[in-house]
């Protein structure tokens, strides 16, 4: 497992998402975000999570999974408007938690390469 790749989609709900590690990729995105310091992107329009290339396994997994979580809260419609305080980081857990459930579950290899070190 040590030199295995990140999968190249992930499907979350009724989406699947592209995973790119290409410099061209990345490059254009913290261009676009005007953040040269990110390690990963999410875009909802074009349904794609980017990482930044070449970084540690232990922080490529890291940076996924966080990633992850954006495209989560993405697929859900984003989080609540109307929640206040404790209430929307219970609202925002309550929307996460059964899709990265099911994300880790119907994505064997997205399994793998982020659980595995």
């Amino acid at each position: 497992m040590a030199g295995q790749r990140h999968p190249k989609t992930v499907q979350i709900g009724p989406l699947l998402w592209g995973i790119s590690s290409s410099l061209g990729d990345y490059q254009a995105l913290a261009s676009s975000e005007n953040d040269l310091k990110a390690l990963g992107f999410t875009q909802l329009e074009t349904l794609q999570i980017v990482l930044k290339p070449g970084m540690p396994r232990v922080l490529q997994q890291e940076t996924l999974l966080h990633e992850l979580l954006h495209a989560i809260i993405a697929t859900q419609g984003g989080v609540f408007p109307t929640a206040k305080g404790s209430e929307l980081e219970e609202a925002a857990v309550s929307a996460i938690s059964p899709m990265l459930l099911t994300t880790l579950r119907d994505n064997v290899a997205l399994r793998e390469f982020v659980l595995n070190p």
